[in-house]
């Protein structure tokens, strides 16, 4: 059984009153996002994202080594794409490559994910409303030592020409 929170209703309150046309929220720890009233009865007609981890047992120890240290570094989309696209035994069965982009999230109304996106990427709200096409989203924080934190980083050059060269090869999909 679950309980609902003032977080749960807000999402529902967005949604049914048509007032955002997607609502993204990212929480903390999955723990706090398994616990959504959505997440564990997601309403019929609704399209409810709730985006799960890499699952590293199935890349297997050495591609998951190798995964991490890119994820570790800030690179988790070179990761997906030497790895995953290149070299990964179980990429058609694996849902975690495709539950980003597009195709998987077009009319998704309610996102959830954990703020670790965000560490990792700090423009991942606006892929997702370059994959979502929203016009109008709500972004749920459920924590407000996440914004205190600050984000200065330092970018190299040689960093910045290999992302590119990365996202020339990810075909759509960044």
């Amino acid at each position: 059984m679950s309980v609902k929170t003032g977080l749960d209703h807000l999402i529902e309150q967005a949604v049914f009153e048509d007032s955002h046309d997607v609502v993204f929220v990212m929480v903390p720890t999955r723990k706090v996002l398994e616990e959504r009233r959505w997440i564990i009865n997601p309403p019929p007609g609704i399209k409810v994202i709730n985006l799960k981890p890499r699952p590293a047992h199935l890349c297997g120890q050495s591609l998951d080594a190798k995964f991490s240290g890119f994820e570790q570094r800030g690179m988790a989309l070179y990761g997906k794409t030497m790895i995953c696209n290149q070299v990964c035994q179980n990429r058609s069965t694996c849902f975690w490559h495709d539950q980003y982009g597009k195709k998987a999230m077009e009319d998704a109304r309610v996102i959830y994910g954990t703020q670790a996106h965000l560490e990792r990427d700090p423009m991942f709200c606006i892929r997702l409303l370059g994959w979502t096409g929203a016009q109008k989203p709500l972004v749920l924080l459920d924590e407000a030592s996440f914004i205190a934190k600050s984000r200065k980083a330092v970018v190299k050059k040689d960093d910045l020409v290999r992302y590119q060269r990365v996202l020339d090869g990810v075909d759509g999909q960044a």
